[in-house]
């Protein structure tokens, strides 16, 4: 095995975990993105409440309502920023390292599981 190989090898590997870094990132970001109507929907209705407080008492419909939109809005940061980056990272190696066609022929190349031996 040449020196200059190795390097090369380890190039690809990285290059391929800053492809997964990037498109994690991008992803998580664009989920969060998509929780902006619920985040304005938040912002009016705690606008609504401070203003009406004044003139009228909170009904337990709209106590309700007002749980419900935290609640949506917490579940989302939840589900949008941690379990959906850490399923599509899964994903991306299990496809990558096992399904893609070209999987075998470069973990033969970078041998990347300890039982596989090279030819």
């Amino acid at each position: 095995m040449k020196a200059g190989r190795f390097h090369e090898t380890d190039f690809r590997t990285l290059a391929m975990q800053d492809q997964e870094s990037a498109t994690s990132l991008l992803s998580s970001f664009e989920h969060l993105l998509m929780l902006m109507p619920l985040v304005i929907l938040k912002a009016n209705a705690d606008n609504r409440v401070v203003a009406m407080a004044l003139y009228f008492e909170l009904l337990p419909e709209e106590r309700d309502s007002l749980t419900a939109i935290n609640r949506m809005l917490v579940d989302g940061m939840v589900a949008n920023g941690i379990a959906l980056p850490a399923f599509q990272i899964i994903g991306f190696l299990v496809y990558n390292l096992l399904c893609h066609p070209w999987a075998r022929i470069l973990r033969h190349e970078a041998r990347l599981f300890p039982w596989e031996k090279k030819k």
